[in-house]
């Protein structure tokens, strides 16, 4: 498993889209999955020809893991949108999933542990599979988005700390 991590603007999004496209272009099946209906809409409008759900919806998470283990075997190519946002429980799910399709899926968490948290008071680093080594984390640093230096500079603060008097 892939995790790519990062701040807005670095590239997170643009690196899927690259993905998909290789994949789509070698006749993959992609699975693209977000915590929330609304983002999962929005990538729904963007790829109408790939199968895009819920993170909820699509693993099945209102079922006992037993009657879920398939559910990743058939696609090429798995993204978790947001994995800032899943549960400890919800992450060690979906890599459950993973180990049973023989870990054959490419499966590709995206997001940024500093900007919006689940619901939930434990997060996908809280487990120790995501501590382990079964997890490469490929972190993304420049904000290519941003094109101003001092708010890219203030944003970056922001993302991890209070900015202190002489920062601001």
């Amino acid at each position: 498993a892939l995790a790519v991590l990062g701040p807005a603007g670095s590239g997170k999004t643009t690196a899927v889209e690259a993905a998909v496209k290789e994949c789509y272009n070698r006749d993959g099946k992609i699975l693209i999955d977000a915590p929330t209906g609304r983002l999962a809409a929005a990538y729904r409008a963007k790829y109408p020809h790939l199968d895009v759900d819920t993170i909820h919806g699509a693993f099945l998470l209102y079922k006992r893991e037993q009657e879920t283990l398939e559910l990743m075997i058939p696609f090429d190519l798995v993204i978790v949108e947001e994995v800032g946002q899943l549960a400890q429980w919800v992450f060690e799910r979906l890599m459950a999933l993973w180990e049973a399709a023989g870990r054959l899926t490419t499966l590709v968490f995206l997001g940024d542990f500093c900007q919006l948290p689940g619901v939930e008071p434990t997060s996908a680093r809280d487990s120790p599979i995501w501590r382990s080594s079964v997890v490469s984390k490929m972190r993304l640093h420049t904000m290519r988005r941003c094109k101003c230096s001092l708010l890219a500079k203030k944003l970056e603060i922001l993302r991890s700390a209070k900015p202190s008097a002489k920062q601001k």
